[in-house]
């Protein structure tokens, strides 16, 4: 009887402890890049804004290089910020060139291959190990909040989704790993989705063009108040000068 009015006591005291030692996601903001594509200049007016925001944790979606002839300027500064990338098709087909260029030539077309072809010479050898050592999958958690970040799926750097897709593709994504958040990139346009409580980014592309004007976009990401908010960013690049928009 005396045992029986104890466990009485203590499963009403841990009735009342309990909620309080749930697992609780902490807010926090990040910055998301992609598609840099070696455009130096580009990340630079992009990383300068991203500074000016007070935001301190950024990610990429790969497709680092491939583009414009600053992929050195690129690497070095991914490195020496420590950001976690993800391998983008462009990192692996450099990473891969001396090994694959007979399959690559066979399978690009020659613009393509050209350019290919120059961002290898020029990339330095440790920056080219860089690229080989790159991961498909980065996994970052901050927080309590796990994000997964890929150039265009989970399950290859080649695939992506598109804007304009149905959910099942996504939530087919999820299926491989519910992750709070994925940041993918490829397809160069901003874009976000929310399916079955996973929030998936697309912050559009650094180094991409409209109208011949290199577009740097990016996007903030804020889990401060529900529901988390997006933020899709861009600095108007020309040259080495950028202003903000």
């Amino acid at each position: 009887m005396v045992f029986g009015l104890w466990l009485r006591v203590y499963c009403r005291l841990f009735s009342d402890v309990a909620p309080r030692l749930q697992p609780r996601i902490d807010p926090m903001i990040f910055a998301a890049i992609s598609d840099i594509h070696g455009h130096w200049p580009a990340l630079s007016a992009v990383l300068d804004a991203i500074d000016q925001e007070g935001i301190h944790t950024v990610v990429s979606a790969g497709d680092c290089v491939a583009g414009h002839p600053w992929p050195n300027e690129v690497i070095n500064c991914l490195r020496q910020r420590e950001i976690p990338t993800a391998q983008g098709e462009w990192d692996f087909r450099v990473a891969k060139f001396l090994r694959k260029e007979k399959a690559l030539r066979a399978h690009m077309n020659a613009q393509e291959f050209e350019v290919l072809k120059n961002t290898f010479d020029v990339c330095r050898v440790e920056n080219i190990e860089y690229l080989r050592a790159l991961r498909r999958v980065r996994t970052v958690e901050i927080d309590d909040i796990r994000i997964l970040v890929c150039h265009g799926t989970l399950t290859s750097h080649s695939d992506r989704l598109e804007e304009n897709e149905g959910d099942m593709r996504y939530a087919r994504q999820r299926e491989i790993d519910p992750a709070n958040i994925i940041v993918t990139g490829a397809t160069h346009v901003p874009h976000q989705r929310w399916v079955d409580g996973t929030l998936f980014v697309n912050p559009g592309a650094v180094g991409g063009t409209e109208q011949g004007e290199t577009l740097g976009n990016f996007a903030i990401i804020s889990t401060e108040e529900e529901p988390w908010s997006v933020d899709f960013r861009r600095v108007r690049v020309d040259g080495l000068q950028a202003d903000s928009e």
